[in-house]
């Protein structure tokens, strides 16, 4: 079980980094530290390791949000929840980010029916929680993929911009206070996006 999980690790970085296309199992298997055999009777290809790695993630926040659901009193409480799991995910996880933004910039040229399906199964729960927002008059009529995005590309670019930030910083240290973090995020990110999703907006 520890080499599969150094191979899914180490995979997980490389994609990150490099991409699908120019990251290779023998790179892989020198990272993990593995024969390529052992890497081929986990995962069987390299698409089955990719698609692997970013179901993983998407599955983590699925299950997340589903796991509190049932402790959900209001609307606003299920889109904070929504929020905080992509958030939780990005912080533990940001190689999955850099991978989804990949994805993204090539029009998900790499992504498996199934990961795709499990995406839309997290995006079913935002469209119910926006639904019910509507159903009880808090939220207006909102198009459920926009305020997706609002979420998930904003934390995908906060997290993923970190280092880059840093650097800028350094060259511009008087700009310091407009490029470093401040507060909590995905506590900003709601407060914002609540606002825009209220009904009377």
């Amino acid at each position: 079980m520890e080499k599969r999980e150094a191979i899914l690790s180490c995979a997980k970085r490389l994609f990150a980094r490099k991409g699908y296309d120019a990251t290779s199992m023998d790179e892989v298997s020198k990272c993990a530290d593995v024969n390529k055999a052992l890497i081929y009777y986990h995962f069987k290809s390299k698409e089955n390791l990719y698609s692997t790695i970013l179901l993983h993630s998407i599955s983590s926040i699925h299950d997340s949000i589903k796991a509190r659901m049932d402790e959900i009193s209001n609307p606003e409480e299920g889109l904070k929840i929504y929020i905080d799991a992509f958030y939780m995910e990005a912080i533990k996880n940001n190689a999955f980010f850099r991978i989804l933004m990949r994805e993204v910039a090539s029009d998900g040229v790499h992504l498996s029916k199934k990961v795709l399906e499990t995406f839309l199964g997290v995006l079913d729960i935002l469209k119910e929680i926006i639904e019910s927002g509507v159903e009880k008059g808090v939220f207006g009529e909102r198009d459920t993929k926009v305020v997706h995005f609002l979420i998930v590309g904003t934390i995908s670019f906060y997290l993923c911009s970190g280092e880059l930030r840093k650097k800028i910083i350094n060259d511009f240290l008087d700009r310091e206070e407009l490029l470093k973090d401040i507060g909590d995020v995905s506590q900003q990110l709601y407060e914002i996006i609540v606002r825009g999703l209220k009904s009377d907006v």
